[in-house]
């Protein structure tokens, strides 16, 4: 096993970036806003790490999962959303140990977790929730994957992100820890074409936190365009300080 750390602090108001061989580093992609108000702040960190996650993709769909009816869990079978590919549709399961759908406007409780609570929809009114665990697996390999994330991290809840395909790879999402993070917005997106993937499944630490997600993007690799840098890594901390993210790799 071959565990590697790479950690940044990032100045307010700088983009850090650094480039590594093609081959070994993906591109990671993540921004925080603090106190956004229920809403996705235009030109905020998290618009703009989005932004800057799409520039390098093409022909990609967006599941803002407004087409499934409020409270459906994500229990037992799960549901099954569908993403266009460079050569048909890709399916993806996505299940989990609690949690479901949604409406901001209507609220109520699905697979025992409590709607609302300062997580909110990106777009529409519909979001997903879960506390613990849930994992998404999809029809044909993808190298690419983002969401936004709201209410991330305010009861110290720290959210994991396992990768499975060629190789196993665990990300930490470097969200605010602590009250401040009280109905927070992100984005966190990664592109890796050597490594495409077949599942992703979320963790979190504490056992207490419920996450929200919203307007979630896969692509493959025929859908990632060509990038101004090879294999750079792109973290935005606009308006942040001491961000650090870090990055484990084992070989399957």
């Amino acid at each position: 096993m071959r565990i590697a750390t790479l950690t940044s602090t990032i100045l307010a108001g700088s983009l850090w970036l650094a480039a590594s061989n093609a081959s070994a580093v993906p591109m990671i992609f993540f921004g925080e806003d603090l106190n956004p108000g229920g809403t996705v702040p235009a030109g905020g960190n998290a618009q703009t790490a989005r932004n800057s996650f799409l520039s390098n993709l093409t022909g990609v769909g967006n599941e803002n999962f407004e087409s499934f009816g409020n409270l459906t869990p994500i229990t037992g079978g799960g549901i099954n959303v569908n993403f266009p590919g460079s050569s048909g549709a890709i399916t993806a399961n996505l299940a989990g140990s609690d949690g479901g759908i949604c409406n901001q406007t209507i609220g109520g409780n699905v697979g025992n977790l409590g709607c609302g609570f300062s997580r909110f929809a990106t777009s529409g009114n519909n979001y997903l929730q879960n506390a613990s665990n849930m994992l998404l697996t999809f029809s044909d390999d993808v190298a690419a994957f983002g969401f936004y994330g709201t209410d991330f991290g305010d009861i110290n809840g720290v959210v994991s992100l396992t990768f499975t395909g060629g190789a196993v790879e665990v990300f930490d999402v470097p969200s605010t820890q602590g009250s401040s993070a009280d109905g927070n917005l992100i984005f966190w997106g990664i592109i890796d074409t050597d490594n495409t993937f077949a599942s992703v499944n979320f963790t979190a630490s504490g056992g207490s936190d419920v996450f929200g997600f919203d307007d979630m993007v896969i692509g493959d690799r025929q859908q990632v365009t060509p990038a101004p840098v090879p294999a750079t890594i792109a973290l935005f901390g606009l308006g942040l300080a001491g961000l650090g993210w870090s990055r484990r790799k084992r070989q399957s």
